[in-house]
């Protein structure tokens, strides 16, 4: 089996197997329409980008479509493309899932479709965290409450590229409120 089919296989399983109920559920609410303003701006999908396939260049993004979290009363996500590209190869594209409680409050992301075949979404970020994770741990420290330098510090120490993501969305969340 080669890559790319196995890359699809598993990104169709884990679609299928996924927490989502169908987008027409989902009820336009003030909570997606301020998650949407900071999710929709070009700055956002560059930051998404850089996390999701570091080192590549961002050409794009875009909403999808939103629904209600399966299970969970109230709860909604938000599905982003995401275009970009190596150098001069071909156009690549990822979807992103983004889940958001009762409130608007986002509580994870997952990565969904892609057609990247080497840079698979976080891994090369994750890659990066290792080599520059106390670098960017110093540059903020000293702005973050007792509780954030915590999270910050295990999110590095772990090399977690996702977590790090959802912690600068949630940020920008909480800012554009």
């Amino acid at each position: 089996m080669t890559a790319r089919i196995l890359t699809a296989t598993l990104a169709a399983a884990a679609l299928l197997a996924g927490p989502l109920a169908a987008p027409a559920a989902a009820q336009d609410s003030a909570a997606q329409t301020t998650a949407r303003r900071t999710l929709d701006a070009t700055a956002h999908g560059k930051t998404a980008t850089g996390f999701l396939h570091f080192g590549t260049t961002y050409v794009g993004h875009r909403f999808v479509r939103s629904g209600q979290v399966t299970g969970k009363a109230n709860h909604f996500y938000l599905e982003y493309q995401y275009d970009w590209r190596v150098g001069n190869a071909a156009l690549d594209q990822t979807t992103l899932l983004y889940f958001f409680d009762d409130r608007g409050r986002l509580y994870g992301t997952r990565a969904g479709r892609t057609t990247a075949v080497l840079s698979q979404p976080f891994v090369v970020a994750q890659l990066s965290i290792r080599a520059l994770g106390e670098v960017a741990y110093d540059a903020v420290q000293n702005d973050l409450t007792d509780s954030g330098r915590r999270l910050l510090r295990d999110l590095v120490d772990r090399a977690d590229a996702q977590g790090l993501f959802e912690l600068v969305t949630t940020v920008k969340l909480v800012n554009r409120r």
